[in-house]
């Protein structure tokens, strides 16, 4: 039992460590390992099983498997009593439905991350859940941009007070494309969330960070620029195995080549798509990449 409760720690341990260096298979089959011997085990392990099938859902969800990742992250919710770690989960369980562009669930799971905080809380946690908050409001209120950037300038000021990087580079890109609507030049913001996009170039959150610069440039309609941001998401993606995110580049970037009249690249693009959808067993993603590139197709001739 001794040696059982020793394995646990260092199984565990080695997973985390794993999925924190983009080893996904490995930190599964570690994760794997882990529930076997819980499974087995006499003691409760709450703490273990919670982390376990938190960190689990990360790595699943960062490979496409959303619906797996759903489950472990609803199960590490039974084990989880801290209000942090629990409103960590439905951030994170928000994000995940969000990606689908099911967004009345997100705004859920985010509000009831929210709600297990307490409002004058300045956690890493609570600036994660109103950001996601501001995107979500974005495709789902319709709210107005300059409403949604002062939105992003307020929690951005608790972000730099408190020296959570990812989180301003996120925000300080979501500031970029709000203002792009205007037609509101943001380079000053392009470049901070850049500086530390570079800094943190093995942090998957990245990936998303140039995806939606390369939004804002395109909204510029500077075409050149925004494909270069797609194509450095698409290296960090393709490196942290960041399927979503590979998915939305190649869309943004199969449009990109069909308005240029670049076809054979357009459709090269969606080939990717499907490769990513079929191994991710996304039927969305699927059945959205046939029909666009048989479009692609009829325009080539």
């Amino acid at each position: 039992a001794g040696n059982d409760e020793m394995a646990i720690e260092y199984l565990l341990k080695s997973g985390v460590k794993s999925a924190s260096q983009c080893a996904n298979e490995d930190a599964l089959k570690y994760f794997d390992q882990v529930a076997e011997l819980l499974e087995k085990s006499q003691e409760p392990h709450r703490a273990e099983k919670a982390l376990l099938h938190e960190k689990r859902g990360e790595v699943l969800q960062l490979v496409g498997q959303w619906i797996k990742a759903t489950r472990e992250y609803e199960k590490s919710l039974e084990y989880y009593d801290d209000p942090h770690s629990r409103a960590e989960v439905y951030q994170k369980l928000g994000w995940l439905v969000e990606e689908s562009q099911d967004f009345p669930n997100a705004r859920k799971q985010i509000e009831l991350g929210l709600n297990e905080l307490a409002e004058d809380d300045k956690s890493v946690v609570k600036v994660r859940l109103e950001t996601a908050l501001v995107w979500i409001d974005k495709w789902s209120e319709g709210s107005p941009d300059n409403e949604l950037a002062m939105r992003c300038h307020q929690i951005v000021k608790i972000a730099e007070d408190m020296g959570y990087k990812q989180e301003q580079a996120v925000l300080y890109a979501y500031i970029a494309f709000f203002n792009s609507a205007g037609l509101i030049s943001s380079d000053d913001y392009i470049q901070k969330a850049v500086a530390i996009a570079d800094e943190l170039y093995d942090n998957p959150k990245m990936a998303w960070v140039y995806y939606v610069i390369g939004h804002a440039k395109e909204r510029l309609q500077n075409t050149d620029q925004a494909k270069y941001y797609y194509l450095r998401s698409i290296e960090i993606a393709e490196r942290t195995n960041y399927k979503q995110t590979l998915i939305l580049d190649y869309y943004k970037l199969s449009a990109i080549y069909e308005t240029i009249g670049e076809y054979d690249k357009a459709i090269e693009s969606c080939e990717k798509i499907f490769a990513i959808a079929e191994e991710t067993k996304s039927v969305q993603s699927l059945m959205r990449c046939i029909f666009t590139m048989g479009v692609y197709k009829k325009l080539k001739g």
